[in-house]
């Protein structure tokens, strides 16, 4: 089996959330998400952004964030 193993990458999965948008700036990406609880708006930020929601959602969160 192939397994991937980096202890310097770590990987935040968010439950109950809805990514609107991202933005890369020139040291990070900024995430922003709808929190299905709270129906607020909130924001986090990392070095890399891995997108895995399938063919016609990560078209859509990329055209909404160009």
């Amino acid at each position: 089996s192939f397994k991937v193993f980096n202890p310097t990458f770590k990987f935040h999965r968010i439950s109950g959330a809805l990514v609107t948008n991202f933005k890369e700036t020139t040291d990070q990406v900024e995430v922003k998400y709808l929190d299905i609880k709270t129906s607020t708006i909130q924001q986090v930020n990392g070095q890399k952004l891995v997108i895995c929601a399938g063919a016609i959602n990560s078209y859509r969160l990329v055209a909404n964030s160009l």
